[in-house]
């Protein structure tokens, strides 16, 4: 309490290691914050300077802040009155297991890295980018959206917002978020594990299309010439159709 009331009468401080690090924490904040703040290990021989909150901690939180937002746009646990199932109910179930699976994992590995790659900011971006799509793609939908694997009967055919440039663009944020994520955890868990989730993935992936088929298949019949046109002057998945004219 003194130091933060009356840091001018302290000038060195010598602690435990334990102690010291808090005290250099409290320090840190009374100067500017611990990412601006630099701390250093020294001894006689060599010195080492740094910041007190290493790059790989800010990493971490900008990558949990976009795998949360990124969980919870995609999801929609509300049962909706008019929602039809587009898949059996095997095929649903698996989707509603691997993909909670599949976050958490991607969650495990975040909080478990020691070191960051080139590739990790790579991946930070991608990811980013991902959940953007999906984030904006949510809120143009507004409350036509349902969990994947279900299709809402909708009294309207949303084409504005970034559905004037791709037609799902949900499911392509999501295939640029898992990108992103294999980016990162392709290196940092063992091979045998890598191959179960890439197993996992691909599951979901391939069914991903399969989905997307059946929802142009009710939406033609829902708006018959309306959608067929929007068919034919936005692609799918990528922002293709649109720039050709």
């Amino acid at each position: 309490m003194q130091l933060v009331k009356r840091l001018e009468q302290f000038d060195v401080l010598v602690l435990p290691n334990f102690y010291g690090d808090f005290i250099s924490d409290l320090c840190a904040e009374l100067v500017g914050g611990m990412g601006l703040t630099a701390g250093g290990n020294i001894r006689d021989d060599i010195g080492i300077l740094k910041p007190l909150m290493e790059g790989i901690t800010l990493f971490k939180i900008a990558q949990f802040i976009i795998l949360l937002a990124f969980a919870v746009f995609i999801s929609d646990l509300r049962k909706k009155k008019g929602m039809r199932s587009l898949l059996n109910g095997k095929l649903t179930l698996s989707i509603k297991i691997c993909y909670p699976i599949l976050i958490c994992t991607y969650g495990f590995i975040i909080a478990t890295l020691e070191l960051l790659l080139t590739l990790d900011f790579v991946a930070l971006a991608v990811t980013f980018l991902g959940m953007l799509l999906v984030v904006k793609a949510k809120i143009d939908l507004g409350k036509y959206h349902t969990w994947a694997g279900f299709h809402f009967k909708a009294t309207e055919l949303v084409t504005e917002g970034v559905y004037a440039f791709i037609r799902h663009p949900m499911y392509t944020g999501v295939y640029i978020f898992v990108l992103g994520g294999l980016s990162t955890a392709i290196f940092r868990v063992p091979w045998f594990l890598t191959l179960v989730g890439l197993i996992t993935l691909v599951y979901m992936m391939v069914l991903v299309p399969i989905i997307a088929s059946r929802e142009t298949v009710l939406l033609t019949q829902e708006f018959g010439d309306e959608f067929l046109r929007y068919q034919e002057r936005v692609h799918a998945f990528l922002p293709l159709r649109k720039f050709r004219g």
